[in-house]
């Protein structure tokens, strides 16, 4: 059992010092299994029956130093909601009997002291349990237990006559029992300052000399076991759920709302931009698994219906639909919609009244990166950002509220669940963190009575990483916008900005961006919402020319369009320090400042911008905390004064904002971008990094070769490594012969790496592609390769706008069953094993080389004629191989909504001959 698969429910640690301890608490656990920490340390995690606890159950030894140290290993391993020391004690006096039960209501030290010639002069210590522990066992073992204070020493007490019981008498006369672990783990709980500990004791003898008879006679394992049952009784009590406030879900609900329909882009927080509400535009997925196609939903792009539980391949991924679709991954690329698209889902689901709709949470991956309860996580995250649910839990209080841990610990609604927005899994740049978060998600969609469901976003991740979620988790591509989606999207961005000639900019627009660099980089919501704003400033000037008195600068000429990716985002943020300095923020700084003279408010905006660098950087390479490099404060500025000016500054930059009270960058690229710029700053350090990436060597290539191109094993990060190729130019570094270097011995793999580049709006010599997409020319037509290698190839190859592969395509498509992919059969009466394994890998194959062909399918503004046959290579494959019918639901699609009815017609031929091969009825 994983520590991830632990955190399924709450969890407590029992710890004990002695086998019979150990085995009595054990007999409570059902489905027992192991845990060991990576130092060795072991456990045994169960359930206890009836509640939603998770118990882990250790035999540490004896001794305080013992159980000090492994109080402290519990507790950041499994991060418990209580810790409980449970076992036998020697008691002290006349009144506790053996076979009683203690609690300790104080814990002394009793070794503590100073021998002087006057005597032994005590230096007691004494520690208090976990007030909610205490208060809870009170409840649950009332006229069971005494509540009484213990003595801890490193000795097993046999004679009440002896100087150490005499010691106890005359200085800690108050402790009714004496053990020997119980210290250690109060000091260890209390330093933490937020383990809730508690001690239960058992009483086996009276500390005397008939200690050992009463051992013999079984006075253990009894004091044990009545220790153990008081312990078990506890945790029932603490597994009574808290009453929810009512009044809980409307200031979740009215407090979500008012943050919702913000646009998640950058640069945007602090400019007058429209409600998002007011310029999304649902798009269209595809899926990552051949799935059977719900037949509610139609395939064009322009209508989309209601939640259906499953949706079409090309069926636009509307609000409604995703809000009640249950677990669900969606990837994208740089920029490609997805924070877009939770914040739609966050809206519709918070003004969605039905007793039964899921009730949205919008939280990022990171606050998952732990083995944090679920409820506490979300309700930290919660009060973090939108402040506290309830006027009657202190603002100061350190911890959240109990009562909104309790609101997302059960459904928010008798039949109604929580849907868990959860933004960028591919942020999270260790590995080992983003499984935490993976296993996370997996155990809730395992878990058929969960209370949350998730709708994750991600750039796209290594299929390996992917496999870590369930097989239930529904898994879709966001795809860019065709020419029609991003026409409607520009009227409407210049509509909510009052511009009167909507129609016209938008046409204008795009006929700037269709034989760019960037033409087809700008078919993502992000990089179409940057270069609108951009446009629309573009056609000010143009027209008017600055407005007196705006303050707009005149340093970035906007009338003279990017050439490349990274130029377009040096134009972008370039514009916005402008209007920041215009903006008058040399004059607020000033202010903030008591008037202080030029030099310290250029010395406040230049650290500014170095944190703003190093923020980026870290986030990038995931280079620990996002702590700044020490800078000195300016002595005539009080600190606490400096640091908010510094804040203000940086959010003031409309780069960054505000999130569970931390600044984080508005969008991931954004931050890839700024690091690549911060590191330009340093040649040498840029020409390493650049011959880093582009390195050519034997292994290199052979990576190259063998990685699959499909997205979601690409060889290097493709959004970073181009902004790494966009400043590499203007440095006077050569890419040039690394990039046909690449080409030359990485074959295809290395040529669809040059090629996305190219496509992504990367700088590129044109010799350097032409050969990328020879080459690609001669995979595509080369019936020896894989049939995964072959369709990848021709999808680039025409998103190119190379007619070599539609005509690729076309041979293809006339025999799609020869196309290469080893082909196993599960052996009839061994459905596991060998056999099976081969099979499943094939399967995988295969929906990858249909996610490929769903590419080319679902793009309208591909030629008619190669969307066309791609449908009937995806059909004759999955018809032979995989027994779907999203071959069918494609020709479907494209049989009554091609444009050219050529393309219709040629598609209903298909589509017969289809269902006649399958025995299928023609209105199946």
């Amino acid at each position: 059992m994983s520590e991830a698969e632990v955190r399924r429910g709450p969890t407590a640690v029992i710890l004990t010092a002695l086998p019979v301890e150990y085995e009595a608490v054990r007999a409570h656990f059902t489905d027992v299994e192991t845990l060991v920490h990576s130092s060795g340390t072991r456990a045994e995690c169960g359930r206890l029956a009836g509640t939603p606890w998770y118990v882990a159950i250790a035999e540490i030894g004896e001794g305080t130093l013992t159980a000090a140290t492994l109080t402290e290993r519990f507790h950041t391993w499994l991060h418990p909601q209580a810790l409980l020391f449970v076992g036998v004690a020697g008691g002290l006096k006349d009144d506790i009997k053996a076979g009683d039960v203690v609690v300790a209501t104080k814990v002394y030290g009793i070794h503590g002291g100073r021998q002087t010639p006057q005597g032994f002069l005590v230096r007691p210590r004494a520690w208090h349990p976990s007030h909610r522990l205490e208060q809870a066992a009170r409840h649950a073992l009332r006229g069971k237990a005494h509540f009484k204070p213990i003595a801890v020493g490193d000795i097993v007490l046999a004679d009440a006559a002896s100087a150490i019981a005499r010691h106890l008498m005359e200085h800690y006369n108050d402790a009714v029992a004496i053990e020997m672990e119980g210290a250690g783990v109060a000091h260890a709980a209390q330093l933490t300052r937020t383990l809730d500990a508690l001690i239960i004791r058992g009483i086996s003898d009276n500390a005397d000399a008939h200690k050992h008879e009463l051992d013999a006679g079984g006075s253990q394992s009894n004091a044990a076991h009545n220790a153990a049952d008081a312990a078990v009784a506890l945790l029932r009590e603490l597994a009574a759920p808290l009453p929810k406030s009512p009044e809980l879900l409307p200031a979740y609900l009215r407090k979500a709302d008012l943050t919702a329909d913000r646009h998640p882009s950058p640069g945007l927080a602090r400019l007058p931009v429209p409600a998002l509400s007011a310029v999304y535009r649902p798009q269209r997925s595809i899926g990552l698994v051949s799935q059977t196609a719900s037949p509610g939903l139609d395939a064009r792009a322009d209508q989309y219906g209601p939640a259906t539980g499953r949706i079409a391949d090309g069926a636009v991924l509307h609000p409604s639909t995703m809000l009640n679709v249950g677990n669900c991954l969606v990837l994208a690329g740089p920029g490609g919609g997805k924070s877009s698209l939770l914040r739609a889902v966050l809206l519709e689901g918070l003004r969605n009244s039905e007793a039964a709709a899921p009730v949205p949470v919008l939280l990022p991956a990171r606050a998952l990166a732990n083995n944090h309860p679920l409820p506490l996580v979300i309700a930290c995250h919660v009060e973090a950002e939108l402040g506290r649910l309830s006027e009657q839990y202190p603002s100061t209080a350190a911890e959240p509220d109990p009562n909104t841990i309790a609101l997302f610990a059960s459904r928010p609604r008798p039949n109604a669940h929580w849907l868990l927005l959860v933004d960028a899994l591919d942020e999270i740049i260790d590995p080992v963190q983003r499984r935490v978060v993976l296993d996370r998600l997996r155990a809730l969609a395992e878990d058929d009575a969960s209370a949350h469901h998730f709708l994750v976003t991600s750039r796209p991740l290594q299929c390996w990483e992917l496999e870590h979620l369930s097989a239930t988790v529904d898994r879709r591509e966001l795809q860019p916008f065709d020419r029609a989606e991003l026409r409607t999207f520009a009227v409407n961005w210049f509509k909510s900005r009052n511009v009167p000639l909507q129609d016209r900019d938008a046409e204008g627009l795009l006929a700037l961006t269709e034989h760019s660099n960037y033409a087809a980089m700008v078919r993502v919501p992000l990089m179409a919402t940057i270069l609108c704003y951009l446009h629309q400033e573009r056609l000010v000037k143009e027209r008017t020319g600055p407005a007196p008195g705006n303050g707009h600068p005149t340093a970035v000429d906007v009338t003279q369009p990017p050439n490349s990716r990274g130029a377009l985002y040096e134009w972008f943020t370039d514009l916005l320090h402008e209007q920041q300095v215009a903006a008058g923020l040399h004059e607020r700084v000033r202010a903030a400042l008591k008037d202080c003279d030029d030099r310290l408010v250029k010395n406040a905006i230049a650290q500014a911008g170095r944190r703003i660098a190093e923020m980026a950087v870290r986030q990038v390479s995931d280079a620990g905390p996002q702590a700044y490099q020490e800078e000195p404060c300016p002595q005539s500025v009080p600190p606490p004064v400096w640091e908010a000016v510094l804040r203000d500054i940086m959010l003031g930059t409309g780069l960054l904002t505000e999130q569970a009270g931390q600044l984080v960058f508005l969008h991931h690229t954004l931050a890839e971008y700024l690091a690549v710029r911060h590191l330009a700053n340093d040649r040498q350090a840029l020409a390493r990094t650049v011959r880093s990436v582009l390195k050519t060597g034997r292994l290199q290539s052979l990576r190259l070769r063998l990685a699959h191109w499909q997205s979601y094993e690409r060889p290097e990060g493709d959004s970073y490594t181009g902004f790494l190729l966009d400043r590499a130019t203007p440095a006077v570094i050569d890419c040039a012969a690394q990039l046909r270097r690449i080409v030359a011995l990485a074959g295809a793999g290395g040529s669809a790496f040059v090629v996305r580049q190219h496509l992504l709006g990367t700088r590129i010599e044109p010799d350097v592609v032409k050969d990328a997409v020879d080459m690609l020319t001669k995979e595509a037509r080369n019936p020896k390769a894989m049939g995964w290698a072959r369709i990848a190839a021709i999808e680039l190859l025409i998103k190119c706008g190379d007619d070599r592969g539609a005509d690729a395509l076309a041979a293809v498509a006339a025999r799609p069953l020869r196309l290469q992919i080893p082909r196993h059969r599960v052996p009839a009466e061994l459905p596991f094993g060998a056999g099976a394994a081969d099979y499943l890998q094939d399967q995988k194959q295969y929906r990858l080389l249909l996610t490929d062909l769903s590419r080319i399918v679902y793009d309208p503004d591909l030629p008619g004629t190669a969307r066309v046959h791609a449908a009937i290579t995806m059909e004759a494959v999955e018809r032979k191989h995989v027994h779907g019918r999203s071959g069918l639901d494609a020709l479907h699609a494209i049989s009554i909504s091609a444009p050219d009815p050529q393309d219709r017609k040629t598609a209903r031929c298909a589509l017969a001959n289809a269902r006649h091969s399958r025995g299928t009825p023609p209105s199946a």
